[in-house]
């Protein structure tokens, strides 16, 4: 009977981090989810207009560890969502606690007020919540963004904006409690054409990338 109680509970629990993540998902609306996802047919048809495109995969330090529970709420708060499933969340944020063992030996328990909850079902698309007001400085570069994961594409007839883009997205991260990582960020040349291609920026230039 206890079992049976267990995976109620469970399957209850499991069905409404499913229907809110949907519904978070689905109230980010066509303007924004696209910006959630590798932008390979937009690097497609820039390739067919331009001679080059850059693409800037960007680091964040600790990008779960360092999400403010406050300033995920505030965000959260200006969704058109009940005051039943936004309360949800603030409980699923509010009063958590963080303990480290190393070895036989363990922390006491620590109250924190930032950190996305690694492993649970709301983690990425809390990531992604937080990330919804990060856009590109200059209309023309793009922006794409899954969970920590985050590009910036420019076009080769832009690449004078790179320097002010980084520096935007720096100043976004510091406001947030993030940073913005540039030593282990990479850029990423993509070109059909022959010959040398230039560069704006001090990052690590690499061959490939892979995508998760």
């Amino acid at each position: 009977m206890l079992g049976a109680i267990c995976t109620q509970s469970l399957f209850t629990l499991t069905s409404l981090i499913y229907f809110v993540t949907s519904l978070l998902l689905g109230l980010l609306g066509p303007p924004l989810l696209p910006s959630f996802f590798f932008p390979t047919t937009s690097l497609d048809h820039m390739l067919q207009d331009h001679k080059s495109v850059h693409l800037v995969a960007l680091d964040f330090s600790k990008a779960f560890v360092t999400v403010r529970h406050s300033t995920l709420a505030a965000k959260i708060s200006s969704l058109p969502i009940s005051g039943n499933v936004y309360n949800w969340i603030v409980s699923f944020l509010s009063d958590r606690q963080h303990q480290t063992t190393a070895n036989d030996s363990r922390s006491d328990f620590k109250s924190i007020n930032a950190s996305i909850i690694q492993g649970s079902g709301l983690g990425p698309v809390a990531c992604i919540l937080n990330a919804s007001d990060l856009c590109s400085a200059d209309q023309s570069n793009l922006i794409f963004k899954y969970a920590d994961d985050t590009y910036l594409i420019v076009r080769d007839t832009h690449l004078h904006t790179m320097p002010l883009e980084l520096q935007h997205i720096s100043d976004w991260a510091n406001r947030n409690n993030l940073k913005l990582n540039q030593s282990k960020s990479k850029e990423m040349i993509l070109s059909l054409h022959n010959g040398p291609v230039s560069t704006v920026t001090c990052l690590t230039r690499v061959e490939s990338l892979t995508v998760l």
